[in-house]
């Protein structure tokens, strides 16, 4: 008996098998599944993989379907596992137990045919290779469905999250101006105060850059108001900021020409605090950071160099790329650093601009920002 026959005859004892395994597997706090809601798509399923079975193939096709490449040709196969991976999330089932389901399914099936002797013959063998290759498409497209899901919902719970801190971090923030304003402060409250409204801007700044990278990861671009902006104003009010948070850090700053475009100034400002900022903390400490900005007739030149260790050519390829590769540093440094990075590039690519970085043991670090004057946003 062919494995195609096999399954569609023997539809109840391979379902009765996945609704027992699948009880097994149920969230201990979620109401008890019916019959109908554990057995879910296996029947659809199991017999889009038999006429999958049944569609032939030639060797080439099978190699590279075995690869994960060409898997799409069986739609049913993959609308099935959508859906069920959608019922058993709605359920409380996790990653591990959907991959447990499909490798009990797999094994209840090749058991059975084998335990009714029907499997036999080189037709056999092809045929549970192909029964495998199904299995295998069900339980990609399964797990794809699943991180899909996940990414959108952490990503609109962060954008919550970050909406809903703006307000009460602002309320602290001008809490705090307003006690540095007051005469009779002593010094060491003032300086209390100093640090609850420093510690509270670097707070507001931190939520809205999980906003910006919200909705990167959403699919928008950051959106920018584009108004006449002189960048040499920008760059002083950044270093000057940056050396008040930094007052050992040695900055070197020097422009040259004509730097007003039509910029968003306070995206402007947040891509350049962000690698101005990255440079101090990463930079050999006590060399200078250098930033040199010049025009032409079409475009800014921004220029912000560091000495310190070298950046390896396959992170430089993926400088820019969130979530961060894994380096020597901490993972929260990591993150915080190429969130920063992340949010830079998207501040330069909505203003039609380009960013890059080298990195090598005679040079140093250098990021280079290129905007122009009159940008055309992506």
């Amino acid at each position: 008996m062919t494995l195609p026959v096999f399954i569609r005859s023997h539809l109840e004892p391979i379902t009765a098998e996945w609704e027992a395994f699948a009880r097994t597997l149920a969230p201990p706090a979620s109401a008890p599944l019916s019959i109908d809601e554990l057995r879910d798509h296996v029947p659809d399923l199991l017999r889009a993989i038999a006429d999958d079975i049944e569609n032939d193939r030639t060797a080439e096709a099978s190699r590279q379907r075995s690869r994960g490449m060409g898997i799409d040709d069986a739609p049913d196969i993959t609308r099935y596992s959508r859906e069920h991976a959608a019922t058993r999330m709605e359920r409380g089932f996790n990653l591990q137990a959907l991959g447990a389901e499909y490798r009990a399914l797999r094994e209840s099936v090749l058991r059975l045919w084998h335990d009714a002797d029907a499997a036999d013959g080189e037709q056999a063998l092809r045929q549970q290779l192909r029964f495998s290759q199904a299995i295998d498409q069900a339980w990609t497209k399964a797990v794809a469905w699943y991180e899909q899901q996940f990414d959108q919902a952490r990503d609109f719970m962060l954008g919550a999250l970050g909406h809903d801190l703006r307000n009460p971090l602002g309320a602290v923030q001008m809490s705090a101006r307003l006690l540095l304003q007051d005469p009779t402060l002593s010094g060491e409250s003032a300086k209390a105060a100093m640090r609850v409204f420093n510690s509270s801007a670097r707070m507001r700044d931190l939520v809205d850059q999980l906003l910006d990278f919200t909705r990167i990861r959403l699919g928008h671009r950051l959106p920018v108001n584009l108004v006449l902006c002189d960048l040499e104003h920008v760059l002083g009010d950044i270093t000057d900021e940056l050396r008040t948070h930094h007052p050992t850090a040695v900055l070197q700053v020097d422009c040259d020409g004509d730097l007003t475009g039509a910029w968003d100034g306070a995206r402007i400002a947040q891509m350049l605090s962000n690698l101005i900022g990255n440079a101090i903390e990463h930079g050999t400490p006590g060399s200078p950071v250098t930033v040199f900005a010049e025009s032409d007739a079409d475009e800014v030149v921004v220029v912000i160099a560091n000495k310190g260790p070298v950046i390896p050519g396959e992170q430089l390829q993926r400088m820019f790329e969130f979530p961060p590769v894994v380096d020597t540093e901490s993972r929260e440094a990591i993150a915080a650093r190429r969130l920063g990075l992340m949010i830079a590039h998207e501040v330069v690519a909505a203003h039609g601009g380009r960013i890059d970085v080298t990195s090598s043991e005679e040079s140093g670090t250098a990021f280079t920002i290129r905007l122009p004057k009159s940008p055309h946003p992506a």
